[in-house]
C-alpha cells in the first residue's frame, strides 16, 4: 500500500527539521506511540498502540533513518510486530521552503501488512494512515512552533 500526502507546516524549515529529528519529540507527536529509544546510530525501539475497524492491537518494532540531507530529506525504514499481524514499510520525508515562516513537508512510502490485520483492516488502512498522518504533522507544526 502506498502512503503519501502534502503538508504545509507553519514553521521555518530548519525549526521543522529540527522537531523530525529529535527522538523525544517524535516518540510524543506519532499518534499511538508510547515513545522511541535509541538502540544504535539513528535506529529506534518503538511501540505504539493501533485501531484498526475492530482491531486494537500493540505493535513492538525498530525504526531506522538513512539518507540525511539537512535540512532538506531523509528516509527511514519501519518494521512491527504485534499479536495481530506485522507490518513494514519504508519511505522518505522532503521538506520544502515555501517561505521564511512556512514549509511544505512531503512524505511518500510504502507499508506492507499481514495476519489479521492484513485480512480485516486492509480497506480502512489507506484511511487510517491518512489521518494518522495528518494527526502527526499536525503536531510537528505546534512542536516546532514552540522550538
Amino acid at each position: 500500500m502506498n502512503i503519501s500526502g502534502e503538508f504545509t507546516v507553519n514553521a521555518p524549515r530548519q525549526k521543522v527539521w529540527e522537531t523530525l529529528n529529535d527522538v523525544e519529540a517524535l516518540g510524543s507527536m506519532i499518534p499511538g506511540a508510547k515513545g522511541l529509544r535509541e538502540v544504535g546510530p539513528d535506529e529506534y525501539a518503538a511501540s505504539m498502540d493501533l485501531g484498526i475497524g475492530p482491531i486494537r492491537t500493540s505493535f513492538n518494532g525498530k525504526v531506522k533513518i538513512s539518507d540525511r540531507v539537512e535540512p532538506s530529506s531523509y528516509r527511514l525504514s519501519i518494521e512491527g510486530d504485534s499479536r495481530h499481524g506485522w507490518m513494514k514499510g519504508t519511505g522518505s520525508v522532503e521538506l520544502e521552503e515555501t517561505s521564511e515562516e512556512s514549509t511544505l513537508v512531503k512524505a511518500d512510502g510504502e507499508v506492507q501488512t499481514g495476519g489479521m490485520i492484513a485480512r480485516v483492516g486492509q480497506r480502512m488502512l489507506p484511511g487510517i494512515s491518512k489521518q494518522m498522518m495528518q494527526t502527526f504533522f499536525k503536531n510537528v507544526e505546534k512542536h516546532a512552533g514552540q522550538r
